[in-house]
C-alpha cells in the first residue's frame, strides 16, 4: 500500500546539488537535457577551456585539433555515465521513497570512470604506453575540475534549460485546455465527439462510446471550436471532421453522410461553404 501511494506522489528523483539545494529529476527532463542547445554550447566551451589551458600537457605530444578530440570524447563519456546512473536512480527512486543521491557523487564516479579511459585514448593518440600511475596522477585534479564544472553547470546553465521546458510544459497544458470544450459544465475532449445536435433547449452530444442530452445552446459550443475540428452544416448541427464520409441527398437537399450511415442535413445556404470546408479536408 505504501508503496501504491508512494509511486502516485512521486515527483522524480530527490537531488542535492553541491550547495545544498534540493529539486527532482524525472526521465522526461532527462531526455529534454541531453540534446539542448545549451548542453553543446556548455560542452564547446568546456573543450575550449581545457585546450587553451593546456590542462595535463596534452598540448605538448596532441595537436590542437586532437586536443580538442581528446577532451570533447571525455567530456561525452562522462556525460553518457551520467545519464545512466541518473537513470538508474530514477528507477529505484519510485520504488523506495527513502532514496535521494547528492550530486556531485554522481560526477565523481562519472569522473572516475572516465579519467583511466581518457588516459587510455590519450596513449593511443600519442602512441605513448598506457600506465595507471598517469591516469591515477590526474584523478585528484579531473574531480576537482570536474566538481567545479558541475556546480558552475548546475547554478547558471540548468536553471535555463529548465526554464525552457517549462515553456513547454506552458504551451502543452494551453493545448490540452485548447483541445477540450465544456457543455453544461462537462468537459469532453473535441476528438472524442462526433456530432452535436440541437433538440429545442437541450444538446444531443454523440462521442464514441455514448450519446448524452445536456441542456445548453449550439451557438455557445460552436464558439469554442476551431474551424479545424469540424462544420456546422446547419444551425442545428455541428458534425466532426473525423466522423464525414462524404456529400449525400439530391442536387435540391444535400446531406452530409456520416460513417455510421447518419444523414445530417445541410442548410441550403451553407452547401457551397460545406463543400469548399470538405475540398480542404
Amino acid at each position: 500500500m505504501e508503496s501504491g501511494l508512494h509511486q502516485e506522489s512521486w515527483r522524480g528523483l530527490p537531488i542535492y546539488d553541491a550547495i545544498g539545494r534540493k529539486f527532482h529529476l524525472t526521465t522526461r527532463e532527462m531526455r529534454y537535457s541531453a540534446p539542448n542547445p545549451w548542453m553543446f554550447v556548455w560542452d564547446f566551451l568546456a573543450v575550449a577551456i581545457l585546450v587553451l589551458s593546456n590542462v595535463h600537457g596534452y598540448r605538448e605530444t596532441l595537436s590542437v585539433p586532437l586536443a580538442a578530440v581528446l577532451w570533447f570524447t571525455m567530456i561525452l563519456t562522462i556525460t553518457a555515465f551520467y545519464l545512466l546512473i541518473l537513470f538508474i536512480c530514477i528507477k529505484i527512486s519510485k520504488r523506495f521513497s527513502w532514496f535521494v543521491i547528492y550530486f556531485p557523487m554522481v560526477g565523481f564516479v562519472s569522473m572516475a570512470i572516465t579519467t583511466f579511459l581518457n588516459n587510455f585514448n590519450y596513449s593511443l593518440l600519442s602512441g605513448e604506453a598506457y600506465t595507471l600511475e598517469l591516469a591515477s596522477s590526474h584523478l585528484l585534479f579531473n574531480l576537482l575540475l570536474g566538481f567545479l564544472f558541475e556546480t558552475l553547470f548546475m547554478l547558471y546553465v540548468h536553471p535555463v534549460i529548465l526554464a525552457g521546458l517549462d515553456s513547454e510544459n506552458d504551451v502543452e497544458e494551453k493545448q490540452s485546455v485548447a483541445n477540450t470544450i465544456v457543455i453544461a459544465g462537462k468537459t469532453f475532449l473535441v476528438n472524442e465527439i462526433g456530432s452535436i445536435s440541437s433538440q429545442d433547449h437541450y444538446l444531443e452530444v454523440k462521442t464514441d462510446t455514448s450519446s448524452e442530452l445536456l441542456r445548453g445552446r449550439l451557438a455557445d459550443v460552436v464558439g469554442q471550436l476551431s474551424e479545424e475540428y469540424g462544420v456546422t452544416p446547419h444551425r442545428s448541427h455541428w458534425v466532426s471532421r473525423q466522423v464525414i464520409e462524404g456529400l449525400g441527398g439530391k442536387s435540391g437537399a444535400k446531406t452530409l453522410v456520416l460513417k455510421d450511415g447518419t444523414n445530417i442535413p445541410i442548410a441550403r445556404a451553407r452547401v457551397a461553404d460545406v463543400k469548399a470546408w470538405l475540398d480542404g479536408k
